[in-house]
């Protein structure tokens, strides 16, 4: 018998678990009320990557959209940040915000026509990629309104 073959191997020092040494959901004291908590701050920051693209795609259209819709985009941002939001890109995400905002605010904005062409250029996305976007956020909780509330 070879020499090696008796010398500990590294199985020997970090067995593999078995079942019985595998931990089970909730075996520790207080595993189920970790809980995490993040502040509006952080929920901001966490959607900063989203909301900075709005005004560049509001400067980008002509007629510049009011500045409510951005601000009501960014609610819905935020909002769906908080919830969870779908695996989107940022760009669709945006985009799609502006365009739901628009139409929240629709009887407030008397005579604005937001051109979703115009955006879908500035956010360069297929008309496709929005609509499907628009489907997936669209099946999110509603976010409430907090100027018109």
């Amino acid at each position: 018998m070879p020499i090696w073959s008796m010398l500990p191997t590294h199985r020997d020092r970090h067995p593999l678990p078995t079942l019985s040494r595998v931990p089970t959901r909730g075996s520790c004291v207080g595993v189920q009320e970790i809980k995490t908590k993040e502040g509006e701050e952080d929920i901001e920051a966490g959607a900063t990557s989203l909301t900075s693209l709005l005004p560049r795609f509001r400067q980008a259209m002509k007629p510049e959209p009011p500045y409510a819709i951005e601000s009501r985009a960014r609610d819905l941002i935020i909002g769906w940040h908080k919830e969870g939001k779908r695996a989107l890109q940022t760009r669709t995400i945006a985009a799609c915000a502006m365009i739901m905002a628009f139409e929240d605010l629709r009887k407030e904005l008397v005579g604005f026509e937001l051109d979703q062409e115009q955006l879908r250029v500035a956010a360069e996305l297929d008309r496709n990629t929005i609509d499907h976007g628009l489907k997936e956020l669209r099946k999110m909780s509603a976010v409430k309104n907090a100027y018109l509330e």
